[in-house]
């Protein structure tokens, strides 16, 4: 399956074995258990049930005990599977008790934790569960998960810095319908509803003016958002917004949008999932969340004049977009680049309108585009992501942590540091001869034998 990762399996090598893919959202999950766990199943959504994975033993009093857990998806969902796994009645590695726990709540342990290995397998929130696989034969052998990641980034902010942030992402679904609040003059409030009737908000004041979008998905979905912000009594808030579905309906514009600086983001291959921002009185500001598919542009900031252009380690491009020699629309005034190493710039003139264009470490950057004529109007990116989960960590819970990950090469060399008994110490080097560590051999009597 493309894009899929298996997590584990954790357990032993014994019995046969077995995979399941959910057709849909997982629903329910039984269990067999006693002193260990003897047998598991699924059901999805839909209903479909799953086999039942151990539980073979001729003997009656090895079935264990019938523990059925119900899920409310698509609300409650699973973020991990935690348990042990060790020797059990002559068998030398079975999983021996299991924890299920969902955005909501944590379900067990069953089975017995005071024996055995712990392991996790985490369930990233922007990764999808597809199913499980494992062995099993008397008793379920070892566990695993299939995941997918479904990359989700942050867009924006776009406004004032005042009032309290607020954040949501939907799951699993689609925003299904927005209420703005609004008069000629800003945003006061807004309300959302994803596809499953799950509300989210409101953010931001009241009024009596109320307007709501509805989104007839799963085919329809937003896709882009475009707005202005300016000055309202002393404060810096939206002032106007507009919504875009991929059928190309336009909701809006609500508010003000004769005043103030604008901002718009489109999604090319992709949705809008979600919404960060400020708001207290009034939406301070606003960002999105975009779940990825392909390419997604960011930007373009500054202004519509000009002509389009398009054009194939940056981590972010930063500037201002304002007014200049009495052209009506915006244009660039300046602008930063910042990469892994250094910052170059700013060039041109930073008055105007500030604006970020972030590019995540596990986004590739495949290219540039804006509008342009006798200067540059606009200028927005085109990045891809690449998805990086992490695994483990296995050993013990003693010293200090470390971490890193390569940007844009590979890892070209790897130094252990050892001896008959342990490992000392580990140091990494990149294809761009950057370094990394060492990391351990703190003892300056006992750092081992240096092998690469």
């Amino acid at each position: 399956m493309e894009g899929v990762t298996s997590l584990g399996a954790y357990g032993g090598r014994g019995g046969d074995p077995w995979s399941y893919i959910l057709n849909s959202g997982l629903k329910e999950i039984i269990i067999h258990e006693d002193k260990n766990i003897k047998s598991i199943s699924f059901k999805d959504s839909t209903g479909f049930t799953s086999g039942t994975f151990g539980g073979n033993s001729p003997d009656n009093s090895e079935r264990g005990k019938e523990r059925k857990i119900v899920l409310d998806w698509v609300s409650e969902y699973l973020i991990s599977i935690s348990g042990t796994h060790g020797v059990f009645n002559g068998v030398a590695d079975v999983i021996v008790s299991l924890s299920f726990q969902t955005n909501l709540k944590i379900y067990g342990p069953f089975g017995t934790t005071t024996i055995g290995k712990p392991f996790t397998i985490p369930i990233d929130e922007d990764s999808l569960l597809l199913g499980f696989f494992g062995r099993c034969g008397y008793y379920l052998d070892a566990l695993g998960s299939y995941v997918k990641p479904e990359p989700i980034i942050s867009v924006g902010e776009w406004g004032g810095s005042g009032g309290s942030p607020f954040s949501f992402k939907v799951r699993m679904s689609w925003i299904k319908q927005i209420t703005i609040r609004h008069d000629s003059s800003n945003i006061k409030s807004l309300f959302f509803k994803d596809g499953n009737d799950h509300e989210y908000g409101p953010f931001g004041g009241e009024d009596p003016n109320n307007r709501g979008i509805d989104i007839n998905g799963p085919s329809e979905f937003l896709t882009a958002i475009s707005g202005t912000y300016d000055i309202y009594y002393g404060m810096m808030v939206i002032t106007s917004l507009s919504f875009i579905t991929n059928l190309k309906k336009i909701h809006g514009p609500f508010g003000n949008s004769e005043t103030g600086p604008t901002f718009s983001h489109q999604t090319q291959d992709g949705a809008i999932v979600g919404f960060h921002g400020k708001s207290g009185h009034f939406i301070d500001s606003i960002g999105v969340y975009v779940k990825l598919e392909g390419v997604s542009s960011l930007g373009a900031y500054g202004g519509t004049g000009g002509d389009t252009w398009s054009y194939i380690y940056l981590i972010s491009i930063n500037g201002t977009h304002g007014k200049f020699n009495d052209i009506p629309d915006d244009v660039i005034l300046s602008l930063s680049f910042q990469t892994n190493l250094k910052t170059y710039g700013p060039f041109g003139t930073t008055t105007g309108e500030p604006f970020t264009i972030p590019l995540s470490e596990d986004n590739v950057l495949v290219g540039f585009f804006g509008r342009c004529g006798y200067y540059l109007d606009a200028l927005g990116t085109y990045v891809k992501p690449e998805p990086i989960i992490s695994f483990g960590e296995w050993g013990g819970s003693g010293g200090s942590p470390f971490s890193f990950k390569v940007g844009k090469s590979w890892i070209k060399q790897i130094t252990i540091c050892h001896d008959s008994s342990n490992i000392k110490s580990l140091f990494f080097k990149d294809g761009n001869d950057l370094e990394y560590g060492p990391f351990g051999g703190e003892d300056p009597n006992n750092r081992g034998v240096p092998t690469t």
